[in-house]
């Protein structure tokens, strides 16, 4: 999937491609991701950490992001998404595909995310209705786990909340990341005026 105002790296794809090939038994596998501000710098980063071949094993949060996530084709047509869910059906889909499929997860950084053009009270809200509406799906299944995981997100709403109220998302935000060192950046850089050129190509076609 990719918002039309996030983009991945040039190597995205092989990169990804290649470990499925390599990995036959692996289901899909997602990667690091950059994320933007609004004025479109680089500014943290997150979804590194490597992941031993697995599946969670409670109706939680996803260990991986969604987004930057390249699933064999079979897999993905097994799994469907909530229809009725406008905002964070992703995040409800993967839960889905979590619980039975194996992934993986690549520390390289090849995604990246406009997270601050996204973020307001309202969506926010509506995210954490329909994590609780995923969550009570299963709460027969994982009745302790869920019932914490709707406790978190509501928790983690009002805190939002409050942030915003007081002007301070983006410290917020900053926080749940990890900051970019020059290394990172300069790799962001080069790749952002490739994915630009050819886009500018595209657009005078």
């Amino acid at each position: 999937m990719l918002d039309v105002d996030d983009w991945y790296y040039t190597t995205k794809l092989e990169k990804q491609i290649k470990y499925l090939i390599a990995n036959p038994d692996i289901s899909f596998v997602s990667c690091g991701m950059i994320i933007e501000n609004s004025s479109g710098e680089a500014v943290s980063y997150r979804c590194c950490n490597p992941i031993n071949n697995d599946f969670i094993k409670t109706w939680q949060n996803p260990p991986i992001a969604f987004a930057p996530s390249c699933i064999r084709a079979h897999i993905a047509k097994k799994y469907s998404f909530n229809p009725s869910y406008k905002v964070a059906e992703d995040k409800d889909y993967l839960r889905k595909v979590c619980l039975h499929e194996s992934f993986n997860n690549l520390t390289d950084i090849l995604f990246v995310y406009a997270e601050y053009n996204s973020y307001s009270i309202n969506k926010m809200y509506q995210s954490s209705m329909t994590s609780t509406s995923s969550l009570l799906s299963l709460s027969k299944r994982f009745s302790i786990t869920s019932t914490w995981e709707i406790i978190k997100v509501w928790s983690k709403f009002v805190i939002y909340s409050i942030a915003y109220i007081a002007k301070l998302e983006s410290k917020l935000l900053s926080i749940r990341s990890l900051p970019v060192t020059e290394e990172i950046i300069n790799t962001y850089k080069k790749d952002k005026e490739i994915v630009k050129a050819v886009a500018c190509k595209i657009s005078n076609q």
